[in-house]
């Protein structure tokens, strides 16, 4: 009779089990849960560079009147924290895997269910394989639900860490084009450095990030003879980083001189220089005699209306210029300037 107590016993418990298995008990607010990467499958690449972020959607489902708690996510089997690992709501605008393989969101998670995306980056070397433990509550009653232990269907997602890049301009770099030639009062030099198996993403310039677009530029460096003075006895020059397009976007930039008269300014644009940023770096010094202004405000300006105040002096290296792939990966850029006057491209030393 004992054994036939406990046979039923058994039977009575396999389902219970196989629901416990794939989601909460029948009185559970939580219904079920699963996991996905960005692209919708079960791992995913990134690099170990800080900012490349693998994006992880858990999809759930809750029942009815219930409202969603704490989301967090751990090493599978340990429920350890992820240590070594940064995680936030918030994701950049790097790609989030390294194959960049995406599927639609319907593919990945029920249409009934609802989800909720956190982003992981890391500087570690080592692998992970990630669960979710989730919360859910109603009237004071909260429910919690972990993938940590292995068994549920679509609990865990594997991140893959690829140890990150770095870029040089020297080696990662090619000049693809170089243009010169006076613009009214002004000398234009320009050259452009074409990256070779890679995409650029972004450039970073003193921690002022831009993005990709038409016509950013950054001022590095300017100097002016005799500061303060707008007659022709005045030479003065900018060096500006255009910051690259993506998409085969054909940019023409603008150069820009304000010309100096009795009375007063007065700006001319030049449309001559017709090179394309896409996947590059320009540089681009402009050099003249009277070309800068003093604004309302008394303070001298030159070109597109920039400040004369970042200069670069000799045998200063300015090491705080940095440039981004489509991953995060990162590249340094030094520039140092040989003379004071920055009357020829030559008195600048890229590297």
């Amino acid at each position: 009779m004992i054994k036939i107590i406990a046979l039923i016993m058994i039977g009575l418990l396999a389902p219970v089990s196989s629901v416990l298995a794939n989601g909460g008990p029948p009185d559970s607010g939580i219904k079920s849960v699963k996991v996905y990467t960005h692209s919708g499958i079960s791992s995913s690449a990134i690099y170990n560079n800080g900012l490349m972020q693998a994006a992880i959607n858990v999809v759930y489902e809750l029942a009815d009147g219930y409202t969603l708690g704490e989301v967090e996510l751990k090493h599978l089997y340990t429920g350890a924290a992820l240590d070594n690992w940064a995680v936030t709501e918030k994701g950049n605008d790097f790609l989030h895997d390294i194959n960049a393989v995406r599927s639609p969101r319907s593919a990945a998670s029920p249409s009934s269910a609802s989800y909720k995306t956190l982003y992981l980056s890391t500087k570690s070397n080592h692998d992970a394989s990630i669960c979710v433990e989730l919360t859910a509550s109603k009237d004071g009653s909260t429910s919690k639900f972990s993938t940590c232990e292995g068994d549920t269907s679509y609990g865990s997602v594997y991140l893959n860490v690829h140890v990150k890049k770095t870029y040089t301009l020297m080696d990662d770099f090619v000049v693809t084009k170089k243009d010169s030639g006076w613009v009214n009062s002004t000398f234009n030099i320009s050259k452009r450095y074409t990256a070779q198996g890679f995409n650029l993403h972004s450039v970073d310039y003193n921690g002022a990030h831009r993005q990709p677009g038409s016509n950013k530029k950054y001022l590095i460096g300017s100097s002016s003879l005799a500061k303060g003075t707008l007659g022709n006895d005045a030479i003065n020059s900018a060096f500006y980083l255009y910051a690259p397009n993506q998409g085969g976007i054909t940019d023409s930039f603008p150069l820009y001189n304000h010309h100096q008269t009795p009375t007063s300014w007065s700006e001319g644009r030049s449309e001559i220089y017709n090179i394309n940023t896409t996947n590059s770096l320009v540089f681009s010094l402009l050099v003249g005699r009277g070309n800068s202004y003093i604004d309302g405000d008394g303070k001298e300006r030159m070109h597109d209306g920039v400040f004369l105040y970042r200069q670069l002096k000799p045998d200063h290296l300015n090491k705080d210029i940095y440039f981004y792939d489509s991953y995060g990966n990162k590249g340094e850029i030094s520039i140092a300037r040989k003379t004071s006057w920055g009357y020829r491209y030559g008195d600048y030393s890229i590297f």
